[in-house]
């Protein structure tokens, strides 16, 4: 004769089972802020928000290595989620020749309409601009890499990345000195 299993062992794993199924529902939504400026340039947070991964608490961490240099990374609950570098230099470079090296790899990058030229991936975007730097002409570049390398609609966050390029781009440079 097979014994039923006791109706509280029934109870518990219903207990459990609706926790976790809470514990998950939680973790998919933004339950932190969406900062207003992100890496020290103001941008809408409708156009930060759809670019961050759900969590509970965002953070900022700077790296500088120059004045002309600063990279910042975004986390998420601790993990990094998007890497903004922004760059000040001489030098003239192709976005779309970088997006296809080893430093700066994005998926995918074709070029796109934005700044002086641009590349946009399916995981970032780099875009370099005219800078005229204490009156000397120079190039501002933006490089904005996401951790997550495969968004279910690719279509989707090329176009959120667009737009928050196209919005933090200006504001970017003018933070770097750039005239124009």
């Amino acid at each position: 004769m097979r014994r039923r299993p006791p109706r509280h062992r029934l109870t518990g794993c219903f207990l459990a089972v609706s926790v976790l199924a809470t514990v998950t529902a939680c973790s998919e939504s933004q339950d932190y802020a969406v900062p207003q400026a992100v890496c020290g340039t103001a941008v809408k947070d409708s156009l930060t928000a759809p670019l961050l991964p759900p969590g509970e608490s965002v953070e900022e961490e700077y790296r500088v290595r120059e004045a002309r240099s600063k990279t910042c990374w975004i986390t998420v609950d601790r993990r990094r989620a998007m890497i903004l570098r922004k760059d000040r230099h001489p030098d003239e470079v192709d976005p779309l020749k970088l997006a296809h090296g080893v430093v700066h790899r994005l998926a995918n990058p074709e070029a796109v309409d934005l700044g002086a030229r641009a590349a946009l991936g399916d995981d970032g975007a780099l875009v370099t601009d005219d800078c005229v730097y204490e009156g000397e002409k120079q190039y501002f570049t933006l490089e904005i890499v996401l951790d997550e390398k495969k968004p279910e609609n690719v279509a989707e966050r090329r176009r959120q990345l667009m737009g928050f390029a196209r919005a933090y781009l200006p504001e970017a440079a003018a933070g770097m000195g750039c005239e124009e």
